[in-house]
């Protein structure tokens, strides 16, 4: 019976998984283009992300004026 792994080795693995997927399409495409479309998916979740963020801040401050007037 092995030892239970830890949530940081976890990811160890899956990361190692995702990096040997990776040069996998190495062989398949130029390392150019697949850093490009790294850092395209990269880009595009951290839009995502600021733009969520963004719109939580927004409803927030609606909510505050919406208090604001309630009061008056």
């Amino acid at each position: 019976m092995g030892k239970r792994l830890t949530e940081k080795e976890i990811e160890g693995r899956q990361i190692a998984k995702i990096i040997q997927r990776i040069r996998a399409l190495e062989k398949v495409y130029p390392q150019n283009l697949i850093e490009r479309a790294c850092f395209r998916y990269k880009d595009a979740n951290l839009q995502k992300r600021n733009a969520k963020m963004e719109i939580e801040a927004m409803e927030k401050k609606l909510q505050q004026a919406k208090s604001i007037l309630k009061e008056k």
